[in-house]
């Protein structure tokens, strides 16, 4: 007859453990990932530490913002003065001579497209530095009257008509260059301002 083992009545001892640790895992209940804001990023997690690639996001964006934006291009026109240069609106270039500064450099008279929008606003603002008003000086008997340039009229770069020069009369040029670097010369006429023709 075969032999057989005496039992006792119990479970294993094996599984006695097992049968106990999956009962007190199921009693166990077990709890859902809670999302905590991190205080440095904003950024939930579940770690208690963002993740790198949104701490590099959230870095960018901050710098960002923080810092200020390039200041945007000088949108402007030049305006060099010829006195001289044109005769009845005809080419006389050669026979012109250049305005210079006070320290003997090319003026360069310079208004932005707030003040000027074409090369023929420039002109006229041009004129208004230097062109000649009438002033007066003295009282009574010794009260003088005189047409002479007011050298508190300046342009957009607080530049004023040099001292000593003689103010803006017809037969005189403007050359202006617009902000694309176009280049229009422009005639002082008694009845205005007008392009100059080639003689």
């Amino acid at each position: 007859m075969p032999s057989t083992l005496p039992t006792t009545g119990f479970p294993d001892a094996a599984d006695t453990v097992t049968h106990a640790l999956t009962h007190a895992r199921s009693r166990v209940p077990v709890p859902a990932p809670t999302l905590l804001p991190t205080p440095a990023t904003g950024f939930p997690h579940t770690t208690g530490f963002p993740e790198p690639a949104d701490t590099v996001t959230h870095a960018l964006s901050l710098l960002t913002r923080r810092q200020p934006p390039p200041p945007a291009p000088a949108i402007m026109f030049t305006v060099t003065v010829h006195l001289g240069g044109s005769d009845y609106g005809f080419d006389t270039m050669k026979d012109a001579t250049e305005v210079t500064t006070d320290e003997g450099a090319p003026l360069r008279l310079v208004f932005t497209t707030s003040t000027a929008a074409t090369a023929e606003e420039a002109a006229a603002a041009a004129m208004g530095v230097g062109a000649r008003r009438l002033s007066t000086s003295g009282a009574g008997e010794r009260r003088r009257v005189d047409f002479a340039v007011d050298r508190s009229h300046r342009d957009d770069a607080g530049q004023s008509w040099p001292a000593g020069t003689r103010p803006l009369e017809p037969g005189d040029v403007l050359s202006v260059t617009s902000p694309h670097g176009a280049l229009t010369r422009l005639s002082l006429e008694p009845t205005g301002i007008f392009p100059l023709h080639p003689a």
